[in-house]
């Protein structure tokens, strides 16, 4: 509602001990929704959660659910709201190992991170961050400082666009090439 929105709501990390357990209701979508769940911990002090459902037509949105205080009167809840900047990094391990020599692989999205923790996390800490390929830059990644990185893009590439004359033409779209 605008009354909430105009409260000013900013994130608090850590999430303090005494905060209430987060339940992740939200006003559109139902618990069974829920195809993944991130918890973002450093060092074993809770951050926050990105949650990622899958909408009925297929698709998925992915929000955050932070630990959040309005400025307006002090209220603290968990709230559906993107982390201030610098954003945390989501770490699967929750915590980067202590041996500066083990190498990071740095890839998007919290479920591939997952994955690769779960496949390689004793030869490598894998890292992502919130808000997707264009949230990189407000992310905090001091937190990598001295270490030996490996950038692992995405397999989402996209196909050049059709023209009017191939669509009209009745051109397969899966024929284009893939964009660099």
């Amino acid at each position: 509602s605008p009354d909430k929105e105009s409260e000013g709501w900013r994130t608090l990390t850590p999430v303090p001990d005494w905060a209430l357990a987060a339940t992740f209701k939200h006003q559109w979508r139902k618990p069974e929704d829920i195809e993944h769940l991130a918890t973002y911990r450093m060092d074993g002090a809770l951050l926050g959660y990105v949650v990622r459902f899958r909408k009925s037509d297929g698709g998925k949105e992915t929000l955050p659910h932070t630990w959040c205080v309005s400025a307006r009167d002090g209220t603290m809840r968990w709230h559906w709201k993107q982390w201030d900047e610098p954003r945390p990094l989501y770490v699967p391990a929750t915590l980067l190992s202590g041996d500066l020599s083990l190498p990071v692989v740095l890839v998007e999205g919290e479920k591939c991170a997952q994955a690769g923790h779960e496949l390689l996390g004793h030869e490598f800490d894998f890292v992502s961050w919130p808000g997707g390929g264009k949230a990189w830059p407000r992310a905090s990644w001091g937190w990598l400082k001295g270490r030996t990185v490996y950038l692992w893009p995405d397999c989402d590439g996209k196909r050049f666009p059709l023209g009017k004359a191939e669509r009209e033409a009745g051109v397969d779209p899966a024929g284009k090439e893939v964009m660099p």
